[in-house]
């Protein structure tokens, strides 16, 4: 019986490193992430674009599940920065979803900006 394939964007960050040594034994694990993606048996890395849906039209073929934890952060990026990896990559990975009938995905949101009210 082969495992479902769970595609982890972003998995070179803190988050994608520290789970998938707990995901690899009930997944095979598609992985990209911005920085090099070091693997091991059950994992493959895949580099592109996260702001482009021909890039996440390849990458989600065959794939059962989403795990989406990609995105830009840092107090030094402007907004402007932020929209192609933090919103628009989110639009494009769901319009890839519904085409190619993935219901399984899970969408950890990241804040980009610190926001500071003076009262």
């Amino acid at each position: 019986m082969r495992k479902p394939r769970l595609l982890i964007a972003g998995a070179s960050g803190a988050v994608g490193t520290l789970l998938r040594p707990l995901l690899r034994d009930y997944y095979d694990l598609p992985l990209t992430g911005r920085k090099a993606v070091d693997t091991v048996e059950g994992e493959g890395a895949v580099a592109g674009d996260i702001t482009s849906s021909d890039f996440f039209d390849r990458i989600t073929d065959g794939i059962d599940g989403i795990l989406h934890l990609a995105g830009a952060v840092g107090k030094s990026l402007t907004y402007e920065e932020t929209l192609g990896p933090n919103y628009n990559a989110v639009v494009l990975l769901l319009e890839a979803c519904r085409r190619k009938r993935i219901e399984r995905r899970h969408f950890r949101l990241q804040p980009s900006h610190r926001w500071h009210a003076a009262v």
